[in-house]
C-alpha cells in the first residue's frame, strides 16, 4: 500500500471518530407527540373531526432516552398543529417563558414512555419573549394558550375561540404520546401533513460522519488496486 494513501486513509478514519464521539456527547433534543381528531371548533379553518397533533420538544442535558425524567423546565417548544394550521412556541431558553404544570415525563430502562405530566400549558402574546409563529392562525387574538391536561381547550385565543380533543382535553396518559425520538428540527410553525409521521431529523453531523465514512473506505479501496491501475 502507498504511504502517501495510507497517511489519508488513518487521518479519514481517526476524524470520522473525533466527529462519532463529539455527536454522541451532545446534549440532545428528544419529542414526544399525542395525535387526535378535533371534537369542537369556532376557529376559522378547524373543524371537528380534523387530525390534529400536539408535540412537545424537550431536553435534560442528556444524549439518550434510557431511565430519563423530564419535568416542566426542560420543554423547549411546544407545536400544534392541524392540515390548515401550525401553532409553535420555543420556551426554557434564556428568557423565554416556563409552561405551567404539573408531574414528569419518564422512560424506563427500555426508554418506553411510563409518566407523563399530569398538566402542561403556556401562554404566548407574540410581545417581546413570549414569542410564537403560527400558519393560518390570523384571525386569532392574542394571547394563544395550549394546554394539556384531559379537559382544557388544546389551543385557544383571547376571544372566546379555540378547539378541543374528541375526548375533551388532550388525554395525558402515557399510552397516548409516543415514545420520545430524537428531535433536529428548529422549533417553527407549520402545518400537519396528511399522514403524520414522526419527526425525521435532518442530515446533521451524523450525516455527514456517513460520508466521512464512505470517503474512506473509498481511499481504502483505491489504496488496494495494483501500482500499474494507476498508471497515466
Amino acid at each position: 500500500m502507498r504511504p502517501s494513501i495510507m497517511r489519508s486513509v488513518f487521518s479519514c478514519v481517526f476524524a470520522t471518530a473525533g466527529l462519532l464521539v463529539a455527536g454522541y456527547t451532545q446534549a440532545a433534543d428528544f419529542f414526544i407527540r399525542h395525535q387526535g381528531t378535533v371534537g369542537a371548533s369556532n376557529i376559522a379553518g378547524i373543524s371537528a373531526g380534523m387530525p390534529y397533533a400536539i408535540t412537545i420538544v424537550l431536553n435534560n442535558d442528556h444524549t439518550v432516552v434510557n431511565s430519563q425524567t423530564w419535568n416542566r423546565y426542560h420543554v423547549q417548544c411546544v407545536l400544534v398543529q392541524t392540515p390548515t394550521t401550525g401553532f409553535a412556541q420555543p420556551l426554557n431558553n434564556g428568557p423565554l417563558p416556563t409552561p405551567d404544570g404539573s408531574g414528569d415525563v419518564i422512560t424506563d430502562a427500555t426508554g418506553v414512555l411510563t409518566g407523563m405530566f399530569a398538566s402542561v400549558a403556556a401562554s404566548a402574546t407574540g410581545v417581546g419573549n413570549s414569542e410564537y409563529q403560527h400558519v393560518g392562525l390570523g384571525s386569532l387574538t392574542a394571547p394563544l394558550t395550549w394546554t394539556g391536561d384531559g379537559s382544557s381547550a388544546v389551543l385557544a385565543d383571547d376571544a372566546g375561540h379555540s378547539f378541543t380533543d374528541a375526548a375533551g382535553g388532550v388525554p395525558m396518559a402515557p399510552t397516548q404520546w409516543s415514545t420520545p425520538q430524537p428531535y433536529s428540527d428548529d422549533c417553527t410553525a407549520s402545518r400537519l401533513p396528511v399522514q403524520p409521521s414522526a419527526a425525521v431529523p435532518t442530515l446533521g453531523e451524523g450525516g455527514h460522519c456517513c460520508s466521512r465514512v464512505s470517503l474512506c473506505l473509498g481511499l481504502l479501496s483505491i489504496s488496494a488496486l495494483p501500482e500499474r491501475a494507476c498508471s497515466y
